[in-house]
């Protein structure tokens, strides 16, 4: 099969198309092999390529890729067995049997990490790593293209976004009606994901979002945020509170944010943090690593960044 192979860590030239790379196999641990249809590329996969990982080391050579859309080709013998029992897949626990043909999303679950990712023809996965069978789809009846062929590639650009932007605000800051909040890199996939399903779902009256580039401004009101806080590049790295102070006055709330989403980073959370209504009941969560960097700088110490009265 035809695969783009990991061979060092750097840049994207480091990725080697290879026309005869082995075919994975069904096992018991990988019981679902997927024909690939369309992947997308993730922040995760472009700092994996970099070697930038928070788990283990990535030795190439090695597929990587952790978001895709395929068709399910064939199914181990053990899964097939299964039968009505249920099994935990990625939205959950189901008691679907994955059949020839099939339609399913494949994302993260160690993919292109512990185990052989999706920048290939064929990878095959535990059922961790895979929605349920899209039922409503099918390789005949997925929306099309122009050209009138089957749009998997959009569909790629959807499950991951939005499935952390569902996590974020509802499992990890629990947003409430009436929440004012901020979306640090709100231009990025995860941002608009955030904005445009967090009104109907969290009942927001207002989303404010920032970003570096003035050209991002109508595509992120389009997708949903209210106010956009453009951010000045020449002015990066700048001090903290300078910043801070920008996206509190441009962003309308001097007095700060109650729940803010950080997808920038750890060089970035001193700014959120800064950005907080100090009244209580904020909540910041650092969801995204845009910038490139993993770990804090040392050293780091949110009490001295916000005021020492606030708890």
């Amino acid at each position: 099969m035809r695969a783009a192979v990991l061979t060092s860590q750097g840049d994207p030239n480091v990725l080697a198309i290879q026309e005869h790379y082995t075919k994975p196999q069904l096992s018991t641990d990988h019981g679902v092999l997927v024909k690939v249809k369309a992947i997308a590329i993730s922040s995760a996969d472009l700092m994996t390529r970099r070697g930038f990982t928070a788990g283990p080391v990535i030795t190439p050579p090695k597929i990587i890729g952790s978001e895709c859309i395929g068709i399910v080709e064939a199914v181990s013998k053990e899964l097939e067995r299964l039968d009505d029992q249920v099994m935990e897949t990625l939205d959950g626990l189901h008691g679907a049997k994955y059949r020839v043909g099939d339609v399913v999303v494949g994302l993260m679950g160690g993919m292109g990490r512990s185990l052989d990712g999706c920048y290939a023809e064929y990878v095959a996965l535990p059922p961790r790593c895979l929605s349920a069978p899209l039922t409503m789809l099918n390789a005949t009846s997925l929306p099309m293209t122009s050209d009138s062929s089957p749009s998997f590639g959009l569909l790629a650009a959807i499950p991951g976004a939005f499935l952390a932007a569902h996590g974020i605000l509802i499992k990890s800051l629990q947003v409430q009606s009436t929440d004012t909040l901020l979306v640090q890199g709100g231009s990025s996939a995860v941002g608009m994901a955030i904005a445009s399903i967090s009104k109907g779902l969290c009942g927001l009256n207002k989303i404010i979002g920032t970003t570096r580039s003035q050209d991002k401004v109508t595509k992120m009101k389009a997708a949903g945020f209210d106010t956009v806080v453009v951010l000045p590049r020449e002015a990066i790295p700048s001090p903290a509170k300078e910043l801070a102070g920008i996206v509190k006055e441009k962003g309308g709330e001097l007095s700060g944010f109650t729940a803010i989403i950080d997808l920038i980073g750890a060089t970035n959370v001193p700014v959120s943090l800064l950005c907080a209504n100090l009244s209580g009941g904020s909540r910041v969560c650092m969801a995204g690593m845009l910038a490139g960097a993993y770990h804090f700088e040392e050293p780091f110490s949110p009490m001295g960044i916000v005021s020492v009265r606030t708890y």
